[in-house]
């Protein structure tokens, strides 16, 4: 922060509001004044500062709606985040982790879920039980696989654009809520797209431009014809 009279404004601000916003503020940790009005925030953002990681005192923040830690340096995220079961849409984007706690499975109402541009080698199997969870966000890491455990996804849209997928799962046919799959910009050969995901899956839009195969290959592809006709159906309920 530029000094602690800013601090000062901000908490006297955010006791009214229940929001603060303390971005660009070269911030390391989390201020300790926020401590007194951390029952009190439903917002809290921290993006582009200096932060390394999130430690327990985040648990203090049990109120929470939203939690914006973009354009960080975490490396690491407390356990004491599943504390945050109020918590609908967390941030993360633009870090440097490469895991998540556990306890993330505990965040019962998170909705919204970006963890894009970050250091992930392996899709976070935490992110595959969260009951309301609607989007998750993996654009722009480094995962080569899927892992089964995606069959319990209740997410309506997983974004994994810029990834280095060579394969896909079959167990993305069991996400029943699944209506939108990115996959741009990776390196899908044709046959990783399968016949079950074409014509078995809920899946009604599935970007996979800038892969190893053309267009006229995947329409070739069995179950495709069933793809299309979901993609269609969409379409017309969309005009």
């Amino acid at each position: 922060m530029g000094n602690a009279s800013s601090l000062k404004h901000h908490v006297e601000t955010a006791e009214k509001t229940g929001v603060i916003q303390l971005s660009k503020s070269n911030l390391r940790e989390i201020p300790k004044d926020l401590g007194q009005i951390s029952h009190l925030l439903r917002t809290l953002d921290l993006n582009t500062n200096r932060l390394v990681q999130i430690g327990d005192n985040i648990s203090a923040f049990k109120n929470l709606k939203l939690l914006n830690l973009s354009h960080n340096k975490l490396k690491y995220v407390s356990a004491s985040i599943g504390n945050l079961t109020k918590l609908e849409t967390l941030i993360l984007e633009d870090n440097l982790l490469e895991a998540l706690p556990n306890e993330l499975e505990r965040l019962a109402s998170l909705k919204t879920l970006n963890l894009s541009s970050n250091k992930f080698k392996i899709f976070p199997r935490q992110v595959c039980t969260l009951k309301n969870l609607e989007l998750v966000d993996l654009s722009r890491n480094e995962i080569e696989f899927i892992p089964d455990q995606v069959s319990q996804s209740q997410a309506s849209e997983i974004n994994l654009n810029q990834n280095k997928l060579r394969s896909l799962n079959d167990s993305l046919v069991q996400c029943q809520k699944l209506k939108i799959l990115r996959l741009d910009n990776n390196m899908l050969e044709v046959t990783a797209i399968t016949k079950p995901i074409l014509a078995d899956s809920k899946i009604c839009l599935l970007s996979v431009e800038n892969n190893l195969f053309t267009l006229k290959q995947l329409q070739e592809r069995d179950g495709y014809e069933q793809y299309s006709e979901r993609y269609t159906s969409t379409k017309r309920k969309l005009i």
